[in-house]
């Protein structure tokens, strides 16, 4: 009794397992894209978690960089506008000191200068150097330099 060959046991027997090894090949391949499908993702996480943290961080040292440039800016400001206010307090004050040595000398002047001996006059002139070396004007163009 001769079977066909689609219903002998033996080619079907053997058709089955080519069919099963290739399903278990192909669920191998799948199981392999799988994980490094799950690497990839979890790659794809780490990356962009990085980069939000790296934005954050760089925006954080921006703002940071702003501020110190205005705190930087104004005190810039501040600093230009106490030079200016120093030196035309320091003009001021030359003013001052020149209207002192004039009413020094105009009161010397004021004073009788008849019969005076030599020394009495080398002490007038001693005087009147000290009185002019005391107010002497300050130089204001070096009220913005460091001394070293």
């Amino acid at each position: 009794m001769s079977v066909p060959h689609d219903r002998d046991p033996v080619g079907t027997a053997q058709n089955l397992t080519q069919a099963l090894k290739t399903m278990s090949e192909r669920l191998d391949a799948a199981v392999a894209r799988e994980r490094r499908t799950r690497r990839i993702a979890w790659g794809l996480v780490v990356s962009v978690t990085l980069d939000v943290l790296l934005t954050v961080i760089l925006a954080l040292i921006a703002v940071q960089a702003h501020n110190a440039s205005n705190s930087a800016s104004a005190a810039s400001m501040r600093a230009a506008h106490a030079s200016a206010s120093n030196l035309a307090l320091c003009r001021a004050s030359n003013v001052s000191r020149e209207q002192q040595v004039q009413l020094w000398v105009h009161f010397y002047d004021l004073a009788a200068h008849k019969g005076l001996t030599p020394a009495q006059k080398k002490a007038d002139k001693q005087l009147i150097a000290y009185i002019e070396s005391v107010f002497r004007p300050r130089n204001c163009a070096a009220l913005g330099r460091k001394k070293s």
